[in-house]
């Protein structure tokens, strides 16, 4: 990517986004800026040897290439007022969920790559979507595709609608197995198990179910069929799980959240 580049946000997801670069040698401390409005989030990366600043003003006229990762609320307007600084034209890449690319590019006139990432890429093993405008040509694009693919799991979305798919897949993914984790943490507990080791049992049961499932050629439908001996003690709780309609309790779920990054698109 062209450089300088500035990163404004250093909440989760910039900085997950700026280590990830700075780790896999992608980018120099010196041609790196970050902004925050909090400057106890900037002490980290000024001590690596980045540029940074509260007040993203400072930086834009100097960026070529810019990761924004504010809140999207609000964004357009502020995208807006920041515009008569982006006279250079850098490359956009946003992170931010339910702004689409005609409000980025109408804001700041800029080329845009929407990339929606998600929390794992804090540890190194994250998941994201990306989108290019009309604006990249086919070398511009290869040049960000060997980027993303160097720091996470990178699907190009052929269609910017599959942004708020993937945003509500991989995106929101992270919630919903958390969310499994705690069922199977509280009962556990109320099978007699002490907090410590009930959230060992949830954690290391999805840890290797995921890093089975990684490992082998099989579908997850036949992963799943060799855990269940007929009659057994999982074919009763997948039993209760069809008679109670999880499958569909799951699946709306996710397209609640699609329809919602639609919405605030």
């Amino acid at each position: 990517m062209n450089t300088p580049l500035l990163i404004i946000g250093a909440g989760n997801m910039g900085s997950a986004f700026a280590n990830a670069l700075l780790k896999n040698k992608i980018i120099h401390p010196q041609d790196m800026m970050v902004c925050d409005p909090d400057r106890t989030k900037l002490n980290v990366f000024a001590e690596a040897g980045c540029m940074v600043s509260s007040d993203a003003v400072d930086l834009l006229s100097k960026a070529k290439t810019i990761i924004l990762a504010i809140k999207p609320q609000g964004a357009k307007e502020i995208l807006f007022s920041w515009r008569k600084y982006l006279m250079d034209r850098p490359d956009i890449i946003s992170l931010l969920a339910g702004t689409n690319v005609p409000i980025l590019q109408s804001a700041t006139l800029c080329p845009i790559i929407r990339l929606m990432p998600n929390l794992p890429m804090l540890v190194g093993s994250g998941v994201f979507g990306y989108y290019f405008d009309e604006s990249f040509d086919d070398k511009k694009k290869e040049k960000y595709r060997a980027v993303f693919s160097s720091i996470a799991t990178a699907i190009e979305c052929d269609i910017e609608d599959k942004i708020d798919a993937i945003t509500a897949l991989s995106g929101s993914g992270p919630a919903y197995y958390f969310f499994l984790m705690e069922q199977m943490q509280e009962k556990a507990q109320k099978f007699g198990f002490d907090e410590e080791n009930s959230k060992m049992i949830a954690l290391q049961t999805l840890i290797g179910a995921g890093l089975l499932a990684k490992d082998s050629e099989l579908s997850f439908s036949v992963l799943r069929q060799n855990v269940t001996s007929k009659g057994g003690t999982t074919e009763a709780a997948v039993s209760s799980f069809d008679k109670n309609n999880l499958a569909n309790i799951w699946k709306t779920g996710m397209q609640s959240a699609y329809e919602r990054a639609k919405e605030l698109s």
